[in-house]
């Protein structure tokens, strides 16, 4: 049984497999690779089918360098969860190349702000082989939709603090011929010394204590490149999008979207991945319907690339994820707190 990429996926679900929920205490994401073997080796099979066996060698190469360079505070994890295990991983850990789209509203009546993503990957097996992992931080549970031996944070909820979302920032034109501008931005983010954004927002579920705190963390933290945080809190009204330059930020308080391309910014700058201002102005419209039960889950934001869809309810500490492939919906609806 499969759902059509146009379908949505209110009532689809039935049959399809739950996602793994772990809840792994104190212990480091890192357990999560030996917890889920087979589902790590598919993962990693997929990016070598995706990428060719020699470009991956020299990417997980390239990143394990730069990692080494920058002193990264995760790098002893990823040191740890590489050991003995096939090529890929290092470079699964730093790389930046998905679309996304993130919505987070208080709709009339709530209690508490809502969060609705997507995100989009071009890999095959992300959507069947995410799990789901509840760790205890110093300031209280974390909940992440994650991959085993991936160590950062793209997606994830705080519940009684914050809920906070990745979205890839568009590629700045520097000449406006693609394959260049890609490469300037390679050069740019191998000069920096400044941590990935997923690993500042790990590092900001394991060290803020509230939405205010967090804010200040993910607008003034330098940057190894550019991206787009979109957090909700507890509050009413406590929803923003912040778009992050290495070394500046600005902040949207009135409409808490986001997709891949700026909103703020007036620089020249190609969105990634596809109809992103159409899949920004789809989630604006989807709170119309306030229910959590994916009914807002319909093209352009599901598309063949989507691999993960995810509601947060703020009032309940809740998330809902379902898990997505090229040809549709693979995993039942699957709820962790």
């Amino acid at each position: 049984m499969t759902t059509a990429p146009g379908a949505s996926t209110a009532s689809n679900q039935q049959g399809f497999p739950k996602i793994p929920v772990h809840d792994i205490g104190d212990a480091p994401l890192g357990v999560l690779a030996d917890l889920e073997p087979e589902r790590l080796a598919k993962i990693l099979a997929s990016g070598r089918r995706h990428l060719g066996t020699l470009p991956l060698r020299f990417l997980d190469r390239r990143s394990e360098k730069w990692a080494g360079r920058t002193g990264n505070p995760f790098l002893h994890e990823v040191r740890a969860v590489t050991t003995g295990r096939p090529q890929g991983l290092w470079f699964m850990n730093f790389c930046y190349e998905w679309g996304c789209t993130t919505g987070a509203a208080t709709p009339e009546g709530r209690s508490a702000p809502m969060l609705r993503r997507t995100l989009d990957w071009p890999f095959d097996e992300i959507g069947r082989n995410m799990v789901l992992v509840r760790q205890v931080g110093p300031k209280g549970p974390n909940l992440y939709p994650t991959w085993p031996g991936y160590l950062g944070a793209i997606s994830g909820m705080a519940p009684g603090r914050f809920a906070i979302m990745i979205n890839q920032a568009p590629m700045t034109k520097k000449t406006g011929i693609l394959p260049f501008d890609w490469v300037a931005a390679r050069i740019a983010t191998g000069r920096s010394m400044a941590l990935p954004p997923s690993h500042l927002l790990r590092m900001v579920f394991e060290t803020c204590a509230d939405f205010d705190e967090a804010v200040d963390k993910l607008t003034h933290t330098p940057i190894a490149l550019p991206v787009i945080f979109t957090i909700a809190g507890m509050e009413p009204g406590q929803t923003l999008t912040i778009e992050r330059q290495r070394n500046a930020a600005r902040i949207d308080r009135e409409s808490a979207v986001a997709a891949n391309h700026w909103r703020l910014y007036d620089e020249p700058a190609r969105a990634r991945g596809k109809t992103s201002p159409e899949r920004a102005a789809h989630m604006v419209q989807s709170w119309n319907d306030d229910r959590l039960n994916f009914g807002w889950l319909s093209p352009p934001v599901l598309n063949k690339d989507t691999r993960l869809a995810l509601e947060c309810d703020m009032a309940t500490g809740t998330m809902h994820v379902l898990g997505c492939e090229r040809d549709g919906i693979v995993t039942d609806i699957t709820a962790i707190q």
